[in-house]
């Protein structure tokens, strides 16, 4: 029996998730590699590529047991200025302290939790984008979860495209760039467009003078839904009631255009 907080397990659990659905080799093989730095190797459970299933079973059965109340490790002084610690269910998202968008932030936030980009004052996202955003009431365009992996990593998919990263694709795609004509021809994941480099700076410089960010360090990641049920953040499409055709067109037009060659 092996025993982890449920931090650990929460991490381990959307590290699982990453290794099963992933199709690079490489990508499945820094996942592992993440696993084993948190002391859980599959070969230790006779297990050689692990999916979702498995795991829940390891903890059904008793092979692995989750400790409650274990402290999660320290953040600096600097960095707790800038989160919120959330231990409720109560997010007000319209009311909390947004920074702006800068790497040395990002790099700080090494834990788990949620966060929420929002459209600084008199920026403009474009049409039609802006005018269903003004019809939002609030600024808000996205919130998202970084469970399973920190906030600094999952961040810097999202904003700097170090990775695969959901909001980086929409976003770009919003912007009206499209990714190298062919460039997901022949691979076995036809939806993880990936923009040129060229392009990609581009965004970024967009995101950095256009965005701010707030984030919360929490182990409630089931509150990610009930954010985006309520608030309907214009470029969350799962689970919001107001997702947009315009935001799947574009996102589609970017697939199109990566699968023909």
């Amino acid at each position: 029996m092996m025993n982890f907080s449920e931090e650990i397990i929460e991490r381990l659990r959307g590290l699982v998730i990453t290794y099963e659905k992933s199709d690079s080799a490489e990508d499945r093989k820094k996942a592992r590699r993440k696993m084993q730095k948190l002391d859980f190797r599959m070969t230790d459970f006779n297990i050689r590529n692990i999916t979702s299933s498995d795991f829940n079973k390891l903890i059904s059965s008793g092979k692995i047991k989750i400790l409650s109340n274990i402290p999660t490790s320290k953040i600096n002084s600097t960095t707790k200025q800038k989160f919120q610690e959330v231990s409720t269910s109560v997010f007000n998202l319209l009311a909390v302290e947004y920074s702006t968008i800068n790497r040395d932030f990002i790099n700080e936030l090494n834990f788990y939790g949620l966060y929420s980009l929002r459209l600084k004052e008199k920026c403009l996202l474009p049409k039609p984008f802006q005018q269903f955003l003004s019809e939002r009431e609030h600024q808000i365009i996205y919130v998202g979860k970084a469970q399973g992996q920190t906030l600094k990593e999952r961040l810097n998919q999202e904003l700097f495209a170090k990775g695969h990263g959901t909001f980086f694709r929409s976003i770009g795609a919003v912007l009206g760039y499209l990714p190298e004509a062919g460039s997901l021809h022949g691979k076995s994941n036809q939806n993880n467009y990936k923009f040129i480099k060229e392009d990609q700076k581009k965004i970024i410089f967009w995101i950095e003078n256009n965005l701010e960010i707030a984030v919360f360090k929490t182990s409630n990641f089931e509150e990610e839904k009930h954010l985006i049920c309520k608030l309907k953040p214009l470029l969350n499409d799962s689970h919001n009631p107001l997702a947009l055709a315009e935001l799947r067109m574009a996102k589609d037009k970017c697939r199109i255009t990566a699968r023909n060659t």
